[in-house]
């Protein structure tokens, strides 16, 4: 092989490469086609697993691309904020699942100092679902539930809060997580029952509405972001399709398509 050759190969390869890296990271910000909406559809699905980030089913889900902007803190510093979050959402005949992926080019998933702080996603909705809250979790006549999760940790926090600061453990209500970091960025399942925090021990209340509100938070450990200082969204209507309020899930109504 001539010298010419030789470089010529290695220049080939070197493209391939980075077409292959390229394309690793492109599946992970945009597992498919994104769509831009104020409505978060939730499709059904039966006998699969949903908590894996990186299930089969989630391929057939179009995100949503979500906005972020920072909250306005007196005596907060300037911070890099995470510009976009996508979201997918299914259910099945139990649970509200919620896929949330983002861009993040450092993973921080454990504190290794005074100064080291996690990454982390939390996902709000009202409590009282006919009313919609102030989105910066609620106030005291309308609060909402919070399901967070930080890196390093399956194990969310159950939370409700009614108003900025005013976070409190809601015991007694389930909540799910699983966290994946891939490439470069962040892929996490969120889920939590159809039945909210309402419900208390009557079975056939507190069901999800057809739609209710929805909105999200992140947290960007690298720039010790915590507490108020995150990236925020407006909120979202979320749509259970067939599902009515003090009812039970209707099985395949808004099937996901096979």
């Amino acid at each position: 092989m001539t010298r010419k050759k030789a470089i010529a190969w290695a220049v080939v390869l070197i493209l391939a490469v980075a077409l292959v890296g390229t394309v690793a990271r492109s599946q992970l910000a945009a597992p498919v086609a994104v769509a831009r909406s104020e409505i978060l559809p939730v499709a059904y699905t039966a006998g699969v697993e949903l908590l894996d980030p990186g299930a089969e089913a989630w391929a057939k889900v179009t995100p949503i691309q979500v906005p972020l902007s920072g909250m306005e803190i007196k005596g907060e510093w300037p911070i890099q904020l995470i510009p976009a979050i996508q979201v997918q959402a299914l259910r099945d005949d139990g649970w509200l699942y919620l896929r949330l992926t983002w861009t993040d080019a450092t993973q921080n998933d454990a504190v290794t100092g005074i100064n080291a702080f996690l990454d982390a996603v939390a996902v709000q909705l009202p409590i009282t679902s006919t009313e919609q809250p102030y989105v910066c979790m609620g106030q005291q006549n309308s609060p909402v539930h919070i399901v967070y999760w930080r890196a390093g940790s399956e194990q969310p926090e159950s939370l409700a809060a009614g108003s900025f600061g005013a976070l409190t453990p809601l015991p007694g209500v389930e909540v799910r997580a699983r966290g994946l970091y891939q490439g470069n960025g962040w892929q996490v399942v969120l889920a939590r029952p159809l039945r909210g925090p309402e419900a208390g021990n009557d079975p056939k209340a507190g069901m999800l509405p057809a739609q209710t509100s929805v909105a999200f938070a992140v947290w960007d450990g690298a720039d010790q972001q915590r507490g108020g200082r995150k990236a925020t969204s407006n909120w979202l209507t979320l749509s259970l399709q067939g599902v009515k309020e003090g009812t039970a899930v209707a099985p395949g109504e808004g099937a996901v398509k096979q």
